[in-house]
């Protein structure tokens, strides 16, 4: 390409654990390089890490007995999709000591994941785990509710549904991630799974820091129109 456009060309990856990887700071450590912001990308992903120990820190002293079982449908990936798209690798719920239902199934029946990022986990194996909770991703929300509408016996068949277990968390994902909108969602899922850990975050004032931070500005009200609190 370099050759053909007569024209520097940089190449940078994406990362497989959004927004906790380091190949992400990698890649902004590069781009800072080419465009001479190194202290600005420091910046960042020193804002990124921090997140990180955050949950950590609410989190990791939370008997194993206590934490909970989750299930994440509905993520996009290269457009929207059902219920049935997930992944076993859900960086959030690692961050936050949350079980992974699709990863615990795969381990509980000796098989393997693979492609390891989000892709379609077919739509059997869901009653299979029957999580307690289902996190559905707003990507592929109409989807899901298009689905139900004429599904509704076999989504009432799952405990989440049946006891109202269902959270909704901004897309944040088509060909990658959405730096922001992922540690945003953190903050949304720990609240929901584990409110007394994170009961002095206001989401919408944590929402507005996350954006401002690394965009500029505050973006709730801008962003997302799902958001409870």
């Amino acid at each position: 390409l370099q050759e053909a456009i007569k024209t520097p060309v940089v190449r940078i990856s994406t990362a497989e654990s959004m927004p906790f990887d380091e190949q992400l700071y990698k890649s902004l450590r590069l781009i800072a390089k080419v465009v001479g912001t190194e202290e600005r990308a420091e910046e960042v992903i020193s804002y990124v890490k921090s997140i990180q120990d955050d949950f950590q820190e609410r989190t990791s002293s939370i008997p194993e007995a206590e934490r909970k079982t989750a299930y994440v449908g509905a993520m996009s990936e290269s457009g929207a999709h059902g219920i049935d798209f997930s992944t076993a690798y859900y960086t959030l719920f690692e961050a936050l000591n949350v079980n992974n239902a699709y990863a615990k199934y795969l381990k509980d029946s000796g098989k393997t994941d693979e492609k390891r990022l989000i892709h379609d986990i077919s739509k059997e194996v869901i009653p299979l785990m029957d999580p307690d909770y289902i996190i559905l991703d707003d990507g592929g929300l109409s989807i899901v509710m298009d689905d139900y509408a004429t599904s509704s016996s076999w989504y009432d068949t799952l405990k989440a549904f049946s006891n109202g277990n269902i959270a909704i968390q901004n897309n944040f994902n088509s060909y990658d991630g959405n730096l922001e909108i992922i540690l945003a969602n953190g903050y949304y899922l720990g609240k929901y799974f584990y409110p007394e850990q994170f009961k002095d975050v206001d989401f919408v004032d944590k929402y507005n820091e996350i954006t401002t931070k690394l965009l500029g500005k505050p973006l709730y009200n801008t962003i997302t129109p799902h958001f409870p609190y």
